[in-house]
């Protein structure tokens, strides 16, 4: 999924983050996944039960499109 939503970066070593002081960043597991999450203005204010839904829906649409050519492949 990282490498699906991330397609556009380019990967840097560990080597090279350490080289540029990038030690205190955190990788994102699921690269860019909040650029797919809709959020709504009034984020703040949902439930976690809320909040959930809407992430596993952009988790489902992202698996989706990275899955449905390779199923689509297999026909």
């Amino acid at each position: 999924m990282r490498e699906h939503l991330d397609r556009k970066k380019t990967y840097e070593s560990l080597a090279e983050r350490a080289a540029r002081n990038a030690g205190d960043e955190m990788p994102k597991l699921f690269g860019d996944l909040d650029k797919v999450i809709q959020r709504d203005k009034d984020w703040w204010n949902q439930t976690v039960g809320q909040i959930a839904r809407e992430e596993w829906s952009a988790i489902e649409r992202v698996l989706r499109e990275v899955l449905t050519p390779a199923l689509e492949e297999r026909k």
